[in-house]
């Protein structure tokens, strides 16, 4: 048997876009899901807010 001599992967540059944050996964979500999602969101910081308030 012959070995594979080429590496799993080509050698990439890396370049910027390596190091940028990704995409908004909730801003790809439908209306619903984001409207829902605020929503959900707005009720935690409301109890993290009550809870440093005491």
């Amino acid at each position: 048997m012959h070995k594979n001599k080429r590496p799993a992967q080509p050698a990439r540059e890396v370049t910027r876009y390596d190091f940028v944050r990704p995409a908004d996964p909730i801003g790809a979500a439908p209306k619903a899901f984001q409207q829902r999602f605020a929503a959900e969101w707005r009720k935690v910081l409301a109890q993290h807010e009550v809870k440093a308030d005491e």
